[in-house]
């Protein structure tokens, strides 16, 4: 696997364990499920992720009761997480638009794209 030519401002591991690098400094991205929602739109990078989709692929079968009303939680608690210095909590790798939630791989390294 080759390490990054240019300097990406975010480098992200999904074969093995899932881990986010900042810059140098390792982003801790929370609890499991909140790593596994993370690593939902990561494996789908720059194509909208519905909310169902999302719900799937995070909870499968036991679904929260409140249902897709979770997800801007995640959503928010993990742009905290990425959340560059100097910048708005809303600008960086994850968007939204009236499809669902986007993984922007714009400025970043991801091991599973170097296969």
């Amino acid at each position: 696997m080759s390490e990054p030519s240019a300097s990406p401002r975010f480098r992200v591991a999904v074969l093995g364990p899932l881990r986010v690098w900042r810059d140098d400094a390792e982003v801790g991205l929370g609890p499991v499920r909140q790593q596994a929602f993370f690593a939902a739109m990561v494996l789908r990078p720059n194509i909208a992720v519905s909310q169902r989709e999302l719900l799937e692929d995070v909870w499968g079968l036991e679904r929260p009761g409140t249902g897709a009303k979770v997800i801007p939680g995640y959503v928010y608690r993990l742009r905290k997480c990425l959340h560059v210095v100097g910048g708005d909590i809303s600008d960086g790798l994850i968007s939204s638009d009236r499809y669902g939630y986007r993984f922007s791989s714009r400025d970043t390294w991801m091991d599973s794209a170097q296969m």
